[in-house]
């Protein structure tokens, strides 16, 4: 992520796992998974960003092992 587009970056992978979250949630049926969201580095901010601001629904949100 870049400094200079930071708040445009974030809003893309928001958009993206949104899109991912979507796709698989049709795919199984939300009603029949419990979600865990797991974060390594500085991925746990992108995690948690996109429990913030985007559409996915998580059990849990942990860091990585």
């Amino acid at each position: 992520m870049t400094r200079e587009e930071r708040l445009t970056e974030i809003d893309d992978y928001v958009r993206y796992l949104d899109t991912l979250y979507d796709r698989i949630m049709a795919e199984i049926g939300r009603s029949d998974v419990s979600v865990t969201v797991l974060g390594f580095s500085k991925g746990v901010a992108t995690a948690a960003r996109w429990l913030c601001r985007g559409r996915g629904k998580a059990r849990q949100l942990g860091p990585g092992a």
